[in-house]
């Protein structure tokens, strides 16, 4: 890839030239390995092509079937949207990650993200708009453009989308549904039964006047 990249001064030079692992436990790695990827996709399906012509059967097969996945646009419109989302859970992971984060604290911050969320969700139109265009262009970089699967008369392994407007099609089968998961794994990571036993912040002698002795005695 490094070749191609040398190669093609059509497009800025990207400020990375090597991937990163995706890490399934780490959300700020996981944000980062995500945005190197959107910054270095041109070069990938560019390189994929040129593996596409070797002789070796298995290498071209695999490169045509890999191309053909990240050029669908379910995977272009998927990536901006992740993009664009983790930033919000990368700011909050780097936060939670201080030793001296309060508990208070941190739920307060949890709280600013899952209302981020919440605004996202309640603009998904607009949002989706800017996500869209960012998508298309992508998509443009490699002579491909965004479209809506081909839908059949009656759908049976997904829901009945009525609607022919892409935008609105990837608002509700793919946006709507990644958010709300979003939004529901942070009010499950940080549920009540935390925020109960928070009280106890009045144990320690810069919180004492923070709390009422009756609550830090219940949160006991």
């Amino acid at each position: 890839m490094l070749d191609i990249i040398s190669k093609d001064d059509s497009i800025p030079a990207p400020s990375k030239t090597k991937l990163k692992a995706l890490c399934a436990t780490r959300w700020v790695e996981r944000r980062d390995s995500i945005l190197t990827f959107r910054e270095l996709y041109s070069y990938i399906i560019f390189t994929l092509e040129e593996l596409e012509k070797m002789t070796d059967s298995e290498t071209a097969c695999k490169s045509i079937g890999f191309s053909a996945s990240i050029k669908r646009s379910e995977f272009l419109i998927s990536l901006e949207i992740v993009a664009n989302l983790f930033s919000h859970t990368k700011t909050l992971s780097l936060v939670l990650q201080s030793p001296k984060l309060e508990l208070s604290k941190a739920f307060s911050h949890v709280k600013n993200v899952i209302d981020v969320m919440d605004d996202i969700r309640e603009n998904s139109v607009s949002k989706l708009e800017t996500y869209f265009k960012n998508a298309s262009d992508m998509a443009a970089l490699v002579g491909e453009e965004i479209r809506i699967p081909r839908l059949c008369g009656r759908q049976t392994t997904r829901c009945n989308i009525q609607t022919t407007d892409p935008i609105e099609w990837y608002r509700i089968t793919i946006f709507l549904p990644f958010i709300d998961h979003l939004i529901s794994e942070l009010k499950l990571r940080f549920n009540e039964k935390l925020s109960e036993v928070m009280p106890l912040e009045g144990l320690i002698p810069t919180h004492i006047d923070k709390y009422d002795e009756s609550n830090v005695i219940k949160a006991r």
